[in-house]
């Protein structure tokens, strides 16, 4: 996160990204500041340093923005191909030891067919369509933590078991599970894992979606 807040100081006003579909542009100063609220309301949750994260979207703004957060909190993001079947979700989930899960409304009818939920529903952040089966609404959890500032937290070296992938930037940790054995070759990497980090790691140019 050091690199979000660097390039905030520098070259705030300049576009950071642009959320085509969705008509969202953010300067690098806003993205600055809502990963810092995304941040607190995570906190809010439970999640903290060390905490094993799953994340099931699409290219949306809070992909990014969990990216981020989760880093500004020492957690470990674990991504989940929005091309898996349930099976497969679970299997990573399930791996990872996910402690909470941030999913698009767009995926839940993938992760509802889980027969035993991998995280436990009070744990789960819905982004897009609200979901009265799950435990936070990301609108609501977001405004919930306005003017609230994250716990200062000091990231150390990795030191989590399994392969992982570090963005030394701002230190965000993500967990790579295996792909399943149920599945007969590896799947095409979730694109906003790939092209997120990269932006962020170019400060000169904004990251368009």
């Amino acid at each position: 996160f050091g690199a979000v807040e660097e390039t905030a100081r520098k070259h705030g006003k300049r576009l950071a990204w642009n959320f085509v579909d969705d008509g969202i542009e953010r300067t690098w100063s806003e993205v600055d500041a809502l990963s810092r609220q995304t941040a607190a309301a995570f906190a809010k949750l439970g999640i903290k340093k060390g905490s094993h994260v799953g994340v099931l979207m699409p290219n949306v703004e809070a992909y990014p923005l969990t990216w981020i957060a989760l880093g500004r909190l020492g957690a470990v993001m674990v991504p989940v191909n929005i091309a898996y079947t349930p099976r497969e979700v679970a299997y990573v989930l399930e791996n990872a030891e996910a402690t909470h899960l941030v999913v698009h409304s767009d995926m839940l009818p993938i992760y509802e067919q889980i027969e035993k939920a991998p995280v436990d529903g009070k744990n789960v952040i819905v982004v897009g369509a609200r979901s009265p089966r799950y435990g936070h609404f990301w609108p609501e959890t977001m405004d919930a933590a306005k003017g609230s500032t994250p716990p200062t937290v000091k990231v150390e070296p990795d030191n989590v078991s399994g392969p992982v992938i570090a963005s030394p930037a701002f230190k965000t940790r993500v967990l790579s599970v295996p792909t399943s054995p149920v599945s007969p070759a590896p799947l095409p990497t979730n694109r906003p894992a790939v092209t997120v980090p990269a932006g962020i790691l170019m400060p000169e140019e904004s990251l368009r979606l």
